[in-house]
């Protein structure tokens, strides 16, 4: 039976090139985050880049990049 009291996490990101690898693993540390999903807000940085070198290295998280 699917866990119906996960929690989603929706985060916009713009520039976070410097931080967003920390970012998500801290998120997808805590026990209640079913999904995380990321929406770029038009980095003109690494961001987007480092999102999904992060997403190919740990194929089976629940990261979405939008």
């Amino acid at each position: 039976m699917p866990n119906t009291s996960g929690v989603w996490v929706v985060a916009a990101c713009f520039n976070e090139q410097e931080v967003i690898t920390s970012f998500i693993e801290r998120v997808l540390a805590l026990s209640v985050v079913d999904r995380l999903v990321l929406i770029d807000d038009g980095s003109r940085d690494a961001t987007v880049e480092r999102i999904r070198h992060w997403q190919q290295d740990h194929r089976n998280q629940p990261v979405t990049l939008l």
